[in-house]
């Protein structure tokens, strides 16, 4: 813990620290027992997590639950997750009912976690359309570039209205990453909206 405690004390508090939490199964593969999951979040919260993310492969509600309950009950914003992926069950109403049952359930943000780059530009936008048109809180999207098609997902999600878009720098940008910051700062700005992001910072960064 002391070594999330110093980032949290460089960082001014816990507010820009994100966590990506496994759901019931915590930072590891296997699911741990209910009161080791919620003494393990307490004291994450407590050391300087800001933002509890999180997710289950199977977008199984009860490997959700209990780590949703703790980290609202000690302090942290909980962003839980809708892992993305193909199939015939697996269709923008069923992502979307899922949602607003997350949503129903009290979490605080909802993150769309294409982690293997499957959701394609035309199905990201029936899917931004629908959470926009049924979700209230916060969406964030978080679609990798494996396949080529995260860098046009973030620029639909800048035109839909998706809240949040998780990006890299360049140097650890694009491949099986995340899309740049840098190209997705010119398309926001071409497109009239505020980034809120500090340019010359940014290019300090790389």
């Amino acid at each position: 813990w002391e070594r999330l405690e110093t980032f949290r004390d460089a960082l001014g508090g816990r507010q820009k620290i994100r966590a990506l939490l496994r759901g019931q199964n915590l930072f590891g593969y296997q699911p741990k027992s209910d009161d080791l999951v919620m003494a393990f979040i307490k004291q994450a919260v407590e050391s300087g997590v800001g933002v509890m993310r999180i997710f289950d492969a199977l977008n199984d509600w009860r490997n959700i639950q209990v780590p949703l309950l703790a980290s609202k009950a000690y302090g942290a914003t909980a962003e839980v997750c809708l892992s993305y992926t193909v199939s015939p069950v697996h269709t923008v109403e069923h992502f979307v009912d899922f949602a607003e049952m997350l949503q129903n359930e009290g979490a605080d943000q909802i993150a769309i976690k294409d982690m293997a780059g499957l959701l394609y530009p035309s199905d990201a936008i029936e899917l931004f359309r629908g959470l926009k048109k049924n979700i209230s809180v916060p969406l964030v999207l978080h679609s990798h570039a494996t396949t080529g098609v995260a860098l046009l997902n973030a620029i639909l999600a800048l035109q839909a209205g998706i809240d949040n878009i998780d990006t890299c720098i360049t140097p650890f940008a694009g491949g099986c990453s995340l899309p740049a910051v840098e190209v997705l700062m010119v398309f926001a700005e071409e497109m009239g909206l505020d980034h809120g992001l500090d340019r010359n910072l940014v290019l300090e960064a790389q």
